[in-house]
């Protein structure tokens, strides 16, 4: 498990600590979804 930004840290940096940017997700997945969106 880990933590995913729903909007990817390289279109939003100053949202990389904002907790209503995060949200939980298996870790192999969130590897595989890299800087896309949903």
């Amino acid at each position: 498990m880990s933590l995913d930004h729903i909007i990817p840290r390289s279109r939003a940096p100053h949202l990389r600590y904002d907790f209503s940017n995060l949200q939980p997700s298996h870790y192999l997945c969130n590897v595989a979804k890299g800087s896309k969106t949903n």
